[in-house]
């Protein structure tokens, strides 16, 4: 309850919501240690457990007995799978993975990721709600162990560190790179719209002069081209 009513006069601080606001959403908030007292009656559940695949279908499997057909189950997993998790339920149908970005209360996006046997109205619904909360929703229909936010983020990761390792940065340089450099700039272009703004013409021609296998969208963008 500390780290919410923190978080709620940092967003005041920062001018994403009144003084006031702040003051409701903590009025609003019911702790509880009792699993049983937070679910019952819920629409809507959040789980945000220990990512222990053995934990969450344990929680999952209890929130399946307490709430009735029509609640939402959706787990904040980062890695684990839908699939998995719903096969601790009775109704796999109605889980799945609403994956927030840390800090979930500054940074928008938040990834649905369908299971198996997740349902179109699960997704639907989902959406809805995380759009309701003002969240920019991306929907992944097809099950990756990370992802896709987070699989961007282990390869950029896996270069950082050989950048270091190999002597050619320092931590702080690569935090300087990525702070002050593309790390702003995709703020506010994203990857592909940036490509656009370069060239896709640019793009292909560079690659392949540097030796490097063109991304497959650029020939296919460029359809009716001579690519010599």
């Amino acid at each position: 309850m500390a780290r919410s009513k923190e978080a709620l006069d940092l967003m005041a601080e920062e001018g994403l919501i009144t003084a006031a606001e702040a003051r409701d959403a903590y009025d609003r908030l019911r702790p509880t240690t009792s699993l049983e007292e937070a679910a019952r009656g819920a629409d809507y559940i959040a789980e945000s457990v220990l990512e222990l695949l053995g934990l969450k279908k344990e929680v999952f499997a209890k929130l399946d007995e307490i709430c009735p057909p029509s609640t939402l189950l959706t787990t904040n997993t980062s890695g684990l799978l839908a699939t998995e998790i719903a096969k601790a339920t009775k109704h796999p149908e109605r889980v799945v993975i609403a994956h927030y970005f840390q800090p979930p209360h500054f940074m928008p996006l938040v990834e649905i990721v369908r299971g198996d046997k997740t349902s179109q109205e699960t997704v639907d619904r989902t959406a809805r709600v995380l759009r309701g909360l003002h969240k920019k929703v991306v929907i992944i229909n097809k099950e990756t162990p990370g992802f896709a936010g987070n699989r961007i983020q282990r390869a950029l990761a896996t270069e950082i560190q050989k950048l270091v390792d190999e002597g050619i940065c320092t931590p702080e340089t690569i935090d300087d790179i990525v702070q002050f450099g593309f790390g702003r700039r995709m703020a506010y272009t994203g990857y592909f719209k940036r490509m656009d703004l370069i060239g896709l013409d640019f793009g292909y021609m560079s690659a392949k002069d540097q030796g490097r296998v063109p991304g497959s969208l650029l020939p296919s963008t460029w359809s009716g081209v001579s690519w010599a």
